[in-house]
């Protein structure tokens, strides 16, 4: 068995409705959709066939999709079409709630999901996406548990009845991934889940290594420091944000790369930093070259080394390094106030050749980003 640490309490039941992330480390356990991420894809962690067997589309918004024979919800039942159709007709239907609606009503109705018998699917969706095949990973939903709850409105109120009964919780809260919800303990914070023995009937799946998952909350980082240390836990999540320094002298850990940034942001309609109409030379690029000198003015190197203690890496694109597909030929800005000067001189902005002692001229650009109503700020990004 396998024990992890949160640092919150569970509160979405309902994989549809699901806005924690600690909600979600554990209902994706239990359900899946037609494609899931492939860390052995030919790209690491693309879009990968999961319930479909393979998937084809000429254009990226109609699909044709063949679903495993054999697939199998961790109650044995059948997982076919009309479990998708069932599951997408939910999703997008107004009564349910979805918090995403306003984002899946722009690709998905009530026609975008066609069955053509119970292991082909037809899929138009609405419009064009750069990351259509994520509208494929919708998790498919038991249309024999969930459809003889014919009020859409309660199926979230449903979810919580079920998982925090001691016997229907097993045979409702399952989905067709590895594991289904075996328990949750409502006093003391803790979902147990448990391998779904059918797993390993389809899609080439191997039987799961760990039978029993619990996900455990603990209200404080120093008792699940301590808990990790005595072996009652096996990991914690890293949002109990321990450093090195915290770390038990008994516990083994491996520093990976954790995917996400930190970024400016500026008001693209500000006279300076975005339109560029108030610069000296009155264009729109002469905005792009302020941006740009500030780039080459922040101090990346120093930042990771003095801020981040050494744990990061230099900031190339908002999508960090590691997002799949991220182009390891790119080059972050370089710090130099030379080029930022350039990208000044580019906007129109004058320098005399001696420079006297005083305010910096990061400083100066810093003034100006604030006093013209900017925002800038720091976002730190995970996905």
């Amino acid at each position: 068995e396998f024990h992890y640490g949160c640092p919150a309490d569970f509160e979405d039941f309902h994989t549809f409705k699901t806005e924690s992330v600690y909600d979600a480390q554990w209902t994706q356990q239990i359900y899946g959709g037609l494609v899931e991420r492939d860390m052995h894809a030919t790209v690491e962690n693309a879009w990968a066939p999961y319930l479909a067997e393979s998937y084809t589309s000429p254009n990226g918004l109609n699909y044709s999709v063949f679903i495993e024979p054999g697939a199998k919800f961790a109650d044995g039942e059948p997982c076919n079409a009309s479990d998708v159709k069932y599951s997408y007709d939910l999703l997008i239907n107004p009564l349910f709630g979805q918090p995403d609606y306003g984002f899946f009503s722009q690709y998905i109705n009530e026609t975008t999901v066609k069955i053509v018998s119970e292991l082909e699917l037809d899929i138009d969706f609405l419009s064009p996406y750069v990351f259509q095949d994520s509208n494929l990973a919708v998790d498919i939903m038991p249309k024999h548990i969930w459809e003889p709850i014919t009020d859409v409105s309660t199926h979230e109120a449903q979810a919580v009845t079920w998982a925090a009964d001691n016997i229907l919780d097993s045979q409702k809260m399952i989905g067709i991934g590895p594991y289904y919800l075996d328990d949750y303990d409502g006093t003391n914070g803790v979902i147990h889940l448990k391998a779904n023995p059918y797993w390993d009937d389809w899609g080439g799946h191997a039987a799961q290594t760990i039978t029993d998952i619990y996900f455990e909350f603990w209200s404080n980082k120093e008792g699940a420091l301590s808990a990790l240390a005595s072996g009652a836990l096996d990991m914690i999540d890293t949002n109990f944000s321990p450093t090195i320094d915290e770390v038990p002298s008994t516990v083994d850990y491996t520093i990976v790369a954790s995917p996400g940034s930190q970024e400016m942001g500026f008001n693209m309609l500000h006279p300076y930093l975005g339109t560029g109409e108030l610069c000296p030379i009155a264009v729109e690029d002469s905005g792009k070259y302020i941006r740009q000198a500030i780039s080459h003015l922040v101090p990346r190197q120093v930042i990771i080394d003095e801020i981040l203690e050494g744990l990061g890496n230099l900031g190339i694109t908002p999508f960090p390094i590691g997002a799949t597909g991220f182009d390891d030929t790119l080059e972050p800005y370089e710090y130099s106030i030379d080029l930022a000067k350039q990208k000044m001189v580019d906007a129109g902005f004058e320098y005399p050749t001696t420079v006297s002692s005083g305010i910096g001229l990061y400083v100066v650009i810093g003034i100006l980003a604030l006093t013209g109503a900017s925002q800038v700020f720091f976002l730190k990004r995970r996905k």
